[in-house]
């Protein structure tokens, strides 16, 4: 468990690693699913399996690691454990009570939902990620002890998407054009350029059927603005926010957002209609306070939303 990277050609020693921001997300996941389960959001069994560095995590406990996301950056790690949970939710309302047949994770990195959530197992799953950190996750897969009827309905398919459209994903023999399905679009948005949503969104309608539930995360983009934008619309420290973007790496700073109104009337005029739109301040009535945790000091920077395709 936690080890397969260290015995194949993947090594990090061995070669240059693009997945840092997948990485980080496995992080959050791990952490969480270590916290006491009576407190949990959630628990996912396979983080392990995709992140260099799991059994020194474990190590530290979870305890310690959460209080140092806390200090560092204030709000950030509720914000993206409850987006997973959140997500989580949307995705199983799909498959049980929007009759979606099948589900297409764009941009997917170590993304485990194929696999741990109990209503994903006999839906086919079709992940779409760069051709490099999809041959990462395929050997990941194969070291897993996964029934056969499971591994066999996950499709990997490389997509560089700087120079490929997502409607790759038709050469997949097993994948059914014109059927309702679950999209996921989770933390892609804010890295690539509006025009580049726009394209995918576009290419989407071509895909799949109307009343398809698409679930989608996007940065406000009030992030970009004043200290007085960011206190008004995000949280009270400003500096939280720079800090955070400064800390992106230059090949994945953020670029692109939208206000909410903008957003909804963006969808709209690409025929998605918005059934819900929230921020981690709404996780807190959700999700943390029955646990006796809080996702304060709210820091809502990313806003979360489901629609359907019309």
């Amino acid at each position: 468990m936690g080890v397969w990277w260290s015995r194949n050609c993947f090594c990090p020693c061995c070669c240059k690693r693009k997945d840092g921001t997948a990485m980080g997300v496995v992080k959050v996941r791990l952490t969480e699913s270590m916290l006491p389960a009576d407190k949990r959001l959630y628990t996912d069994p396979y983080a392990d399996n995709f992140l260099i560095g799991a059994g020194i995590m474990r190590r530290m406990g979870a305890e310690k690691i959460v209080n140092a996301w806390n200090n560092s950056l204030p709000g950030f790690f509720p914000l993206l454990t409850g987006r997973t949970r959140w997500l989580d939710d949307l995705c199983c309302n799909a498959i049980k009570n929007d009759g979606c047949d099948q589900v297409i994770i764009l941009g997917a990195g170590y993304d485990t939902r194929a696999i741990r959530l109990p209503e994903l197992c006999d839906i086919p799953c079709f992940e779409v990620d760069q051709p490099e950190l999809n041959k990462l996750k395929e050997y990941g897969y194969n070291c897993l002890n996964l029934n056969e009827k499971v591994r066999e309905k996950l499709y990997l398919v490389a997509v560089d998407f700087n120079k490929e459209s997502i409607t790759k994903i038709l050469e997949n023999p097993n994948f059914k054009k014109g059927v309702k399905s679950f999209i996921l679009l989770e933390g892609v948005t804010q890295y690539i350029p509006i025009s580049s949503t726009t394209r995918t969104l576009e290419h989407l309608k071509d895909l799949v059927a109307p009343g398809s539930i698409l679930g989608m995360t996007y940065v406000n983009k009030a992030a970009y603005g004043s200290d007085e934008e960011i206190k008004d619309q995000i949280c009270d420290d400003p500096e939280i926010v720079h800090k955070l973007l400064n800390a992106m790496p230059k090949n994945e700073s953020w670029i692109s957002g939208w206000s909410k109104d903008e957003f909804k009337t963006y969808m709209e005029s690409k025929s998605f209609n918005i059934i819900e739109d929230v921020s981690s301040d709404d996780f807190e009535e959700l999700y943390y306070t029955a646990l006796g945790r809080t996702a304060k000091p709210y820091l809502r920077l990313e806003r979360y939303a489901s629609a359907m395709l019309v």
